[in-house]
Order: structure tokens, then sequence, then C-alpha cells
């Protein structure tokens, strides 16, 4: 009996102890703090049970403060407050958050975090230098070209040969997609000597990417996360190897791996930390993009009103040849197909769940009025942004393909609120590699869908659960796949062909905006 009088009262000593803690340390001029039942207890708790559901709990409040153990989580939802947040990139930063995060999961050598640590917030560093490179690299233009084409004319091939053989095949849905693109995508970017070729590293880096989470928490990983970190030195070894036999240097390897390479090796990295940052890279480049295809292809195939209106428009992009070759333009595709185009961006506003995450380097006032500390987290989640009915309209929790389309009403255009599509991040943790992905993801469900009839096993479509997918990709990852049927619609011969360069598509506000700001400027009618 006195022993549990003694655990009750130590209990409520430090129940007390936590509150008093809470209320002493947070300044009134902060954003509110929330979830405080059990001090830096409870938001833990509630992160854990809800996932990405969390987000949209707090969805009403413009911005308020989670205090966790060691640090305040300041969650931004106002539309108005995201502009502010991304314009002041030296007070709120992400280049800390990205070494951080690379530097754990990968297992940097020291002299290698030396290396990526050095001057974050200068453009000489690692952080903004390999950024910059990044974005230089695939940003819309020649170099962007060479990496759609091959991408693209992969998964044309491929595809001509699945359809080749059995009237039906029947596959995983998910696995397979994700298995094409994934190859579609390497092949574009390391060239002739692309690693994924080898199936064991393709295996390899599914048990890597599913391990994100536990080898971030960083703890004694070769314990924690042994199965992870097995499969992450795995890919690391291969991209190693790629390396050392200088496949990056092929005349046939595109100027984003290059480049990428020749900067950091100017800094001085290691050949073993070049492939650890490499296996950070590969989760930019694969880690949404595969599910996001899987997703645009589920919503098309099993609505017969969206696949009929998107059939449509696409089959005015092909060309027939006397020999009954079909040729598909992509750049008519892009410019030409506006309800494929919205059900593409619709998917990365109903699927996506990514969180933006800045660190403050500073004490910060924003909008003059909310206090944010040095040394802490600012966290911008999508799908509290995606949800808004305020931005989306009423049927803000449906999906509905034709939502990215102006409507025209009187002489006026209405449109979305830009700021409220997250799909690909924004500000200084937009993806670079949108337009690539956006090409590729387009390029592949085009095809599927004019070549191919999919029906399910099962005899109806019913959408996969998403409640145990991967908390750290920003798109939902279904939790089971689906059994279909594919059928091909005719066997001959398709090419994919670009008839112009690749333009800016309109994915994101600052697209919008550079577009806006070059049609203010005159430089495009």
């Amino acid at each position: 009996m006195n022993a549990l009088v003694s655990i009750c009262a130590g209990l409520a000593a430090a129940y007390a102890f936590l509150w008093a803690l809470l209320r002493f340390t947070q300044d009134e001029r902060e954003p509110l703090a929330v979830n405080t039942t059990i001090p830096f207890i409870s938001p833990l708790i509630s992160l854990y049970s809800a996932g990405f559901r969390y987000w949209s709990m707090n969805s009403r409040l413009p911005i308020y403060t989670l205090r966790v153990p060691g640090v305040r989580l300041y969650i931004v939802n106002s539309t108005e407050l995201i502009p502010q947040i991304q314009r002041h990139t030296r007070v709120i930063s992400f280049s800390p958050i990205m070494i951080r995060l690379v530097s754990t999961m990968t297992g940097l050598s020291k002299e290698g975090h030396e290396t990526a640590s050095y001057e974050p917030l200068e453009n000489h560093g690692w952080a903004l230098g390999i950024s910059r490179t990044i974005h230089q690299t695939l940003a819309p233009g020649p170099l962007l070209d060479v990496l759609n084409r091959r991408s693209v004319e992969y998964i044309s091939e491929s595809l001509n040969k699945f359809a080749l053989g059995k009237e039906t095949k029947t596959v995983s849905m998910y696995k397979w997609i994700t298995h094409e693109v994934l190859l579609a995508t390497t092949e574009g970017i390391y060239g002739p000597h692309n690693p994924y070729r080898d199936p064991a590293m393709i295996d390899a880096w599914y048990h890597f990417q599913s391990g994100i989470i536990p080898l971030l928490v960083g703890i004694a990983p070769s314990l924690i996360a042994r199965k992870f970190v097995k499969a992450r030195d795995l890919v690391q070894n291969s991209y190693e190897r790629y390396f050392l036999n200088q496949g990056h240097l092929h005349p046939g390897t595109p100027s984003f791996t290059k480049e990428r390479v020749r900067f950091e090796e100017e800094r001085g990295l290691s050949t073993t930390d070049l492939a650890k940052m490499e296996t950070a890279t590969s989760i930019g480049i694969l880690a949404n993009t595969l599910p996001g295809t899987f997703w645009l292809v589920y919503h098309i195939v099993s609505d017969p009103e969206v696949l009929e209106d998107c059939r449509r428009e696409l089959f005015s992009a092909v060309k027939i040849s006397d020999d009954g070759t079909h040729e598909v333009d992509m750049t008519c595709i892009k410019t030409s197909c506006p309800i494929l185009f919205s059900t593409f961006q619709e998917v990365f506003r109903f699927r996506g769940i990514g969180v933006s995450a800045r660190m403050m380097m500073d004490d910060f006032l924003l909008d003059n009025t909310y206090l944010l500390k040095k040394g802490n987290i600012v966290l911008i989640p999508a799908a509290v942004q995606h949800g808004l009915s305020s931005a989306w309209g009423d049927n803000v929790h449906e999906f509905y393909y034709k939502r990215f389309i102006r409507e025209q009403r009187g002489a006026k255009s209405k449109r979305h609120n830009p700021v409220a599509f997250r799909g690909f991040g924004g500000g200084s943790t937009l993806c670079p590699g949108r337009h690539f992905a956006a090409t590729e993801i387009l390029a592949f469900a085009s095809l599927i869908i004019m070549r191919f009839n999919i029906r399910p096993i099962q005899g109806y479509w019913q959408a996969p659960t998403v409640e145990n997918g991967n908390a750290a990709i920003s798109i939902q990852t279904p939790d089971h796949d689906i059994d279909v049927e594919i059928e091909p619609q005719n066997k001959k011969r398709w090419v994919v062909t670009f008839s112009g360069s690749d333009k800016p598509m309109d994915i994101a506000a600052e697209d919008i905006e550079a577009r806006e700001d070059k049609k203010e400027a005159g430089e495009i009618h």
C-alpha cells in the first residue's frame, strides 16, 4: 500500500513539474501551445496514434505550438503565413534540417558530416550548393529534355515488350507499376551503368526506404534498426561500386548525376560518403514518384468517366504511321490535355501528406504577432492545406479530377489558391524534380490507359487503405496491393516523341508566379 502511495505521489509530482515547466517556459507571444493534457508527452502519443491525420485536428488555428521533449514544433496552417515563412530563408532555414536528415539517415562519416555542415546558410556551403546544382540540372530546358527522353523511352519500350505474348496478363498493380517506374527513372538518371539493373539492389532499396523513420531516430541503429541498416549498406555498396567504376562519367550519363558528383568531389567527399549521399538522394528521386504514378493510374482506370475523358484527350496526341506504329507526342500531352493534368494534380492534393520542415536560426516575430524562438522547428503539413474547404470548396474531401481546370464565370476565371497546393512542397523545400517526375508519371499513365484495359480480379474496384503507410513519404502508400488483369487494346508498336523543348508546367505556386512574372516582363505571351 505504501509503495502504491509512493508511486502515485511520484507521478503527481512529475505531472506538476511538467506543468510548471510548460507554463514558465512558454512565452505568451509564442503560438498557442496545444495538446497539453500530459505536458510534452501528449503530442508524442497523438502523433504516433493518428499519423498524418493528426495535423487536421487543429487545422482551425493559423499557427500553434507542440511542446515535445527538447524542442518546440511550430505548426503553420494559414495560407497567409506560409509565404512569409518561405521568404525568410536565412532566419527560417531548411539547410540544418537537410544536413541532419542526410547525416543521420545515411550514417555519414565524421569528415563527411563536417563537410556537409560547413556554412549551411551560405552559397558556397554544401547544403545550398548541392541544392543549387540540382535545381540547375532539373530546370526545364535542354538538360531536363535529355533526362526525360531517356526515362520515357524506357517506359515505352518496356510496355511494348509487356504487350507481347498472352492476350491478358495478371499482375499485382502497385508492385508492377512501381517496378516499371523505378527502372525507368534510374535508367534515365544513372545511364548505361545503372546500379538498379541488379535485382538485389532493388530489393535492398525497398527495404531501406521502408525503414527511414527508424534510421532517423538515430539511437543505436545497428540494434534498433538492424535490418534497415543492412539494406542501407547494400544500397550504399552498390553506389560505391558505381562511382569506383566511373559509371557517373559515362557519356550516356546525364548532367544531373555528373554535376552532383562533381560538386561533392570538389568539396573533398570520399567515395564512400559520395555513395551515402547518393543513398539519400535516391529517396528524393524515387520515394514519391512511385506511389504517385500508382495513384494516378488507379484513379483513372477505376472510374469509367475519368478514363473516358482522359482517353479522349490523349488520343488527340497520337499519330498512326502507315506501318501501324502509334506515335505519342509528349509535348502535346503536357500542353493539350487539361483533364489529365488536372487529375495528376488532384492525385497529389488528395494523396499528398508531406510535411515541410525548417529550423529557426534566430528569434523571429512572424507577421508581427507570433514569436518563433531560435533552435526550434517550423512545420507546414500539406494534409491541412489540402483539406481546406476555403481553398478547394465543399467537396474538398472527395477526389474530383477536374478540380484544377479553370471554370469560366462571366469574364473572370476562378482558380484555387496556389499556396494551398503542397503536393511538391514549397519555397526552399519545393521539389526540384517536379517537372521530371510529372513528365514521367504522365507518360506512364498515358501509355497505360491508351494501350491497355485494366480490370480488378475481384470484379470491382476498391481503394486500398492507407493507415500503415511510410510516414517519411510525402504521398500516401497503399496498405495492400490490387491484383488486376491487363489486356492490350492492340499489339502495335508505340513510340514517344517530344515535338518541342520541355517548358515549365504550372505545378506549384512558384511555377505560376514565375510564368506570370515572365508574362509581365513580355518574355512570354
